[in-house]
């Protein structure tokens, strides 16, 4: 059980990481659309 509890610790974090780092790819996509007109 113990296994599974990491295994899904682990998961939740690079879940989030991913979560950041999208997020941080639509600011930067935002920042460019506004930066070239």
């Amino acid at each position: 059980m113990a296994g599974a509890v990491e295994l899904g610790s682990d998961l939740f974090e690079s879940l989030s990481r991913v979560e950041v780092n999208f997020g941080f790819l639509v600011w930067l996509g935002q920042r460019s659309d506004r930066l070239s007109d």
